[in-house]
C-alpha cells in the first residue's frame, strides 16, 4: 500500500509492487476531474460564467458549458430595447412625438 488514494496497489511475483493511477473522469463535461493523494476522486464545477450579462449561462453534462443570448424584448413600442454586457436589458423610451399639434 502507498498510502495514495490516486492509484491501486497490486504486487506481481515477478516485479514487486504495481501502482497504477486510477481513472477519475466522470464524463461530466460540467466538473472538472481531479485526484486528491489523501480522498481519491474529486469533481470541481466548471464555472460558466463568460461575465456577459446579455447571455444566460448553463452548463450541460454531455456538451459543457452553453450561452444563451438574452432576450431584451419588453413588448413595449415605446421603448427601444437593447443589451449592454455590462448592465444587462435596457429599455430606453421612445420619442414618438410626430410634432403635429393635432395628434397626440
Amino acid at each position: 500500500d502507498d498510502d495514495n488514494e490516486c492509484t491501486t496497489d497490486d504486487c506481481d511475483c515477478d516485479t514487486g509492487c504495481v501502482y497504477e493511477d486510477i481513472e477519475c473522469d466522470d464524463y461530466n463535461q460540467c466538473t472538472d476531474d481531479e485526484c486528491d493523494p489523501e480522498t481519491g476522486c474529486i469533481h470541481i464545477d466548471v464555472d460558466c460564467d463568460d461575465y456577459n450579462a446579455c447571455t444566460k449561462d448553463s452548463c450541460d453534462e454531455k456538451s459543457g458549458c452553453a450561452y444563451d443570448e438574452v432576450i431584451c424584448d419588453d413588448h413595449d413600442l415605446c421603448t427601444d430595447d437593447v443589451c449592454d454586457s455590462d448592465k444587462g436589458c435596457l429599455h430606453s423610451k421612445v420619442d414618438c412625438d410626430d410634432y403635429n399639434e393635432c395628434t397626440e
